[in-house]
């Protein structure tokens, strides 16, 4: 978490928690897909825990050590995503992470436009905000810029990165297309008992059967 002296600059966690909700919601409120398209099982679920608890306790780690954790969380991340292209939208959540994992490892750490603190009503002066975590201010030094937290969201108070957008739509495609209903198996109706003929009277089963034998062999050529 980033704070200044007007607000926090927020961090992906929240557009993330929203590429979530939205995906879950549309893939609830699509029609029920036939059975044979049944949702993909995302592989590496473990892995993709992993990765995402390593990026979640990165910013709470200060130095070194916070900047490893974080990238080798992305990394993982972006390996677990390839090994699911398999699932639509997974590409785009590779692209995203890729993105942010190639601006973080040149930098040291994410950059943050200046600017867009300001646009984004987090703080009056871009130059009052202390960022922690791997994130620090925009330099001249530091490269990739079209790709640090340069998107400002006014409404959330957010600043985030391209790749931050590009893993989140991917991400909201993933959680639709794993959670779609599935229509429910078809019912074959139910044929009508054959009767049988009922016997002549007087007439027992075994005469019944002798007869039919007698009146095939009649048929015969």
């Amino acid at each position: 978490m980033r704070r200044g002296a007007g607000g926090t600059v927020g961090s992906a966690v929240v557009l993330i928690t929203l590429a979530v909700v939205a995906g879950y919601v549309a893939g609830r409120l699509r029609a029920p897909g036939p059975r044979h398209l049944a949702p993909p099982k995302v592989r590496y679920r473990a892995l993709l825990v992993a990765g995402v608890a390593a990026d979640a306790v990165a910013p709470r780690v200060d130095g070194f050590v916070g900047l490893t954790l974080l990238l080798t969380g992305l990394g993982v991340l972006a390996l677990t995503a390839a090994a699911n292209i398999h699932v639509a939208g997974a590409g785009m959540l590779t692209a995203g992470v890729v993105m942010n994992l190639a601006v973080i490892g040149w930098n040291g750490g994410m950059p943050v436009r200046h600017d867009a603190l300001v646009e984004a009503g987090i703080v009056h002066d871009a130059g009052e905000v202390t960022l922690d975590g791997q994130r620090h201010l925009e330099t001249a030094d530091d490269h990739l810029k079209l790709l640090d937290d340069r998107i400002p969201i006014r409404p959330a108070q957010l600043v985030v990165s391209l790749g931050d957008t590009v893993l989140a739509v991917g991400l909201a495609v993933v959680v639709a297309r794993t959670t779609r209903r599935l229509r429910p198996p078809a019912v074959s109706p139910a044929r009508p008992a054959r009767e049988r003929e009922p016997l002549p009277a007087g007439e027992s089963t075994a005469e019944w059967f002798a007869r039919q034998l007698v009146t095939a062999g009649d048929h015969d050529p």
